[in-house]
């Protein structure tokens, strides 16, 4: 009797993708490349981010609804596999002393729980989401740490960075999904402007910190364009906000809009 593999579980949420490797491409240009250990960390995070799905498979056959046995084997079968993959790849980096890596995967995890928690109290919202945002740009910073050795105020800066810029699309597509719950109708200013008051006002702020850093010298001029782009296409999205949403187009513009994000920060870094 032949045994098959089960088929790999791997995240329906196509843009996760981009929250997790678009801020390590931005470290790895900072860090003028990979290295040997440097690809180990994008390992051991893309291993981690891997474990995320039948990790929740598991917790919510223990908690909440249970799972068809075939599902749960499967799920059990592919967190072992990628724990595995990943533990693998921290080894030779603790070996080599990089143990500051402990506390970053230990803040990825605390936001993976805590995601875990805030969607079982409530269906996906703005701040479980901004809480995973937080756990999977944490690839930035272990790569940083990677190439210099030490937690710098630049490593820390790239992150913040990636979270309030990911953050933006997390607001910006729960405003989207929000217009959906009118089924077709045409929406007034008052209900784009009621619907999209959090869009306008989390936009506003980030562009106003980034815009305070760099008059402050804080950080690069051209920074702040990376950021103007996604705020005016958030701006324009509420004004003309529709109850129909084309989410496959709105994926697309998205990450265009992270690319374009990526190659201006790496080139405001690198200045």
């Amino acid at each position: 009797m032949t045994m098959r593999l089960p088929q790999p579980i791997v995240t329906r949420e196509h843009g996760s993708w981009a929250v997790l490797f678009v801020p390590i491409a931005i470290a790895v240009v900072i860090a003028d490349g990979i290295t040997w250990d440097i690809a180990l960390v994008i390992i051991a995070a893309l291993s981690a981010f891997m474990t995320y799905v039948p990790a929740q498979m598991i917790l919510r056959d223990r908690f909440r609804t249970k799972l068809d046995s075939s599902k749960l084997r499967a799920a059990t079968f592919w967190l072992i596999v990628y724990a595995l993959v990943g533990s693998t790849a921290v080894v030779p980096l603790a070996a080599k002393g990089y143990w500051k890596l402990l506390p970053l995967g230990m803040f990825a995890v605390i936001c993976f729980a805590l995601n875990f928690v805030l969607t079982r109290v409530r269906s996906k919202t703005v701040l479980s989401d901004l809480v995973a945002v937080a756990g999977l740009t944490t690839g930035a910073p272990a790569v940083l740490y990677v190439a210099t050795g030490e937690f710098s105020g630049t490593t820390f800066f790239v992150w913040v960075l990636n979270v309030l810029f990911f953050g933006s699309s997390v607001v910006y597509v729960h405003m989207k999904i929000a217009a959906t719950g009118f089924k077709g109708a045409s929406l007034s200013l008052k209900q784009r402007l009621s619907l999209g008051i959090l869009n306008v006002v989390y936009h506003l702020v980030v562009l106003g910190i980034v815009l305070l850093l760099v008059v402050f010298e804080c950080s690069p001029t051209l920074l702040a364009m990376a950021f103007v782009p996604m705020t005016v296409h958030a701006l324009y999205g509420t004004l003309k906000l529709s109850a129909r949403v084309q989410f496959k187009r709105l994926g697309m513009l998205l990450l265009g809009h992270a690319i374009l994000f990526a190659i201006v920060v790496s080139t405001a870094s690198l200045s």
